[in-house]
């Protein structure tokens, strides 16, 4: 058997000290134990990233809609400075006939 040609089980098969066998299999667990931590890891940064994904086209339909809002309030301003001017006169000539009275 050359050494390139060893697998893992060949390998395994091939100790023969019991301490050299306990070694392996602790090496072993920890593997496995490190195989379900990086699953677990990986599930994590999947959901973070779902919801960052998530997180991100709300925020974009939200600024949308606020554009949207944004807009109708200019349009709703502009419909409105004609009305706001004639109040204005309409205050005024009140206030000026209030004072001819008062005088």
């Amino acid at each position: 058997m050359s050494k390139e040609n060893i697998t893992t089980r060949e390998l395994i098969q091939s100790i023969t000290n019991k301490d050299s066998l306990t070694a392996v299999r602790v090496a072993m667990n920890i593997n496995d134990l490190q195989d379900k931590t990086i699953e677990k890891t990986i599930n994590v940064i999947q959901d973070m990233d779902k919801n960052m994904k998530l997180l991100a086209t709300k925020v974009l339909k939200l600024e949308r809609a606020l554009d949207l809002y944004e807009t109708d309030l200019t349009k709703l301003d502009k419909r409105l400075e004609p009305v706001e001017d004639g109040l204005e006169r309409v205050v005024k000539k009140q206030v000026e006939d209030y004072e001819q009275r008062k005088n």
